[in-house]
């Protein structure tokens, strides 16, 4: 097995391909926190025996002693410990990595909508509500702390519409936009320049949401006009991050930042990072857009995009598996992982093969023993129910369990060597339903976190490839087709999407080309980009549109276990001691 160390951001470096982080789950990094002083809470016997670097080698944030490096991350402010004077404790993952890292800071604006943060919404539209502005500072400090780029406050459109706007009261997007306002300038007052650099959040429901939403919010990343306001001009917004509609619908986005070009706003800009993208293909697409805006308009620019998809996916017990690369699909496959309590006498490798699995057999995953016997040296297991219901399986199994364990002490009486063990518990003597503890779910964690970076740059190899080799076919070939139609499955590696919206990124941004001439090819190539949008914002209400999967385009689960805020996830993150 090769024991080298594989740095997977190096060839994100050196081809300056669009970035995707990882985004952080607060169950990995507390999980990392609380084995370097206490092994025993990942473990009771340790670490599988080819982790050489113990548990903590799965921090890819680190330059060495790890089983691969990534430097690149999100972290958001809504799933993090928040009190400074706890914070590198608790995330030390995060607050003492290497320099050369980059992490980028969700200012936690989805879960202040949903109320995993909390907010007084009954003043907060008051300029100087005090409870808004505590909040405020508590994020921002947090941000500066923690992040190398943040996202500034926003309040999304979706927390007025149902059924969030019941909670929080408000009734308008105008009311989410005026709270946003209000949150950049205390941002913009009470920032530390160079402590941070921050994304001024694009957002909204709608596109004619988002245009007003762009309106009042641009004013703050034009140095002008950042000193018209009575600020330094230091305090000027450095970046962008594309949300709601921005990050979901691909045609929005190209349209916003055609108005970035047009405003100028990106002849010196550095980053922009897109929210929640969990789907492969979108790597080739964001990657395309990069490498265009970086010949003709923005020089220093690099795109980020984040999904949680690594670790919410273990949270439901499902592992990623060898990518597809076809002219129909690219992207990762998933599966059930393994989870069987008797495979914990398995000592097989596991399969698949990259620097986390290479290490493990499968009972370093399937750890927990279930009851068992062992008779004359065999070992005997009882039966198990098919119930698929969990209480009804639950109560047969319980039956089983009684009656081998009465067999087996029949056997004993009558002489034969037999031995009954009842299943193992947790560290709160509890049976459990899986065979999984902390450090297996850290395993399948790292494992997808690998595959999911391995996966996007494979995806990003071949669409260069195939851009290349096509480099005749134009976007307004596109013919459009339905189901598995093979209308515009033409090249061998990648669907023709990859190619099509690669060609329209060079006509589109061609720095010979007017703004008026931008948009009539946006209007134009509207019915090919509705086809690739991360997800159908239909005729449903905005928090079903924002957050559903339902469109053709969009491909689960690449898309569905892209977000922290998953309810399994949360739950994981919750329970940890009841592993």
């Amino acid at each position: 097995m090769s024991r080298e160390n594989h740095d997977l951001s190096a060839e994100f470096d050196e081809q300056n391909y669009a970035v995707y982080l990882p985004a952080l789950s607060g169950f990995y990094t507390q999980s990392l926190a609380k084995v370097k002083d206490k092994p025993e809470t990942m473990r009771k016997d340790g670490p599988p025996k080819g982790f050489e670097y113990g548990f903590e080698g799965l921090d890819f944030l680190r330059k060495e002693d790890n089983y691969f490096r990534y430097r690149y991350a999100l972290y958001s402010a809504g799933h993090a410990q928040l009190d400074l004077e706890k914070a590198n404790a608790d995330s030390p993952m995060v607050h003492e990595r290497p320099d050369d890292t980059i992490i980028v800071g969700d200012s936690g604006g989805f879960q202040l909508a949903t109320g995993v943060i909390k907010m007084n919404w009954e003043n907060a539209k008051s300029a100087n509500d005090p409870e808004r502005e505590k909040l405020c500072e508590k994020i921002l400090r947090w941000l500066e702390h923690t992040a190398d780029w943040s996202m500034t406050l926003d309040v999304p459109a979706l927390a007025a519409a149902p059924p969030l706007n019941k909670k929080t009261g408000l009734t308008s997007f105008q009311d989410t936009l005026d709270i946003t306002l209000l949150n950049l300038d205390y941002f913009m007052k009470n920032r530390v320049p160079g402590a941070t650099k921050f994304l001024n959040v694009l957002s909204g429901s709608t596109q004619t949401d988002l245009k007003r939403w762009y309106d009042a919010v641009i004013k703050y990343s034009d140095p002008e006009q950042v000193k018209a306001m009575g600020y330094t001009e230091d305090r000027t917004l450095e970046g962008f991050a594309y949300a709601g509609i921005n990050a979901l619908n691909i045609g929005s986005a190209l349209e916003t930042t055609c108005r970035l070009i047009d405003d100028g706003m990106l002849k010196e800009c550095e980053w922009i990072h897109i929210l929640g993208i969990g789907r492969t293909d979108y790597a080739c697409y964001i990657n395309s857009l990069q490498r265009e805006l970086n010949k003709h308009h923005a020089p220093k620019l690099k795109i980020s995009y984040d999904a949680a998809s690594p670790f919410v996916s273990t949270a439901y017990g499902q592992f990623y598996g060898d990518g597809t690369y076809t002219k129909h699909r690219i992207g990762y496959n998933m599966g059930k992982a393994p989870d069987d309590k008797r495979l914990a006498f398995c000592e097989d490798r596991m399969p698949w093969n990259n620097p986390i699995m290479n290490r493990c057999r499968i009972n370093d995953i399937c750890v927990r023993k279930p009851a068992y016997a062992e008779v004359n040296g065999e070992l005997l297991f009882p039966r198990q129910s098919k119930f698929k219901d969990k209480k009804k399986a639950e109560a047969e199994n319980e039956v089983f369990l009684a009656e081998f364990e009465d067999q087996i002490n029949d056997l004993r009486e009558a002489g034969v060597e037999a031995t009954f063990y009842p299943p193992e518990l947790n560290r709160q003597d509890k049976e459990t339903r899986t065979s999984w503890d902390i450090g297996s779910y850290m395993i399948m964690m790292g494992h997808n976190v690998w595959t999911h970076i391995d996966s996007v740059t494979q995806a990003i190899r071949l669409g260069k490839l195939e851009a290349h080799n096509y480099r005749d076919v134009s976007w307004r070939d596109w013919m459009p087709g339905k189901g598995k139609s093979s209308t515009n499955a033409f090249a061998e590696y990648v669907p023709g999407s990859v190619i099509y919206f690669d060609s329209l990124c060079r006509d589109l941004f061609d720095p010979a080309r007017t703004s008026e001439e931008r948009m009539q090819i946006l209007k134009e190539a509207q019915p090919f980009l509705n086809t690739i949008n991360a997800r159908n914002l239909g005729s449903g209400n905005v928090f079903d549109s924002l957050f559903d999967i339902g469109d053709e385009g969009a491909t689960d689960p690449e898309s569905s276990y892209a977000s922290l805020d998953d309810e399994k996830m949360v739950n994981l993150e919750q329970h940890q001691d009841d592993l």
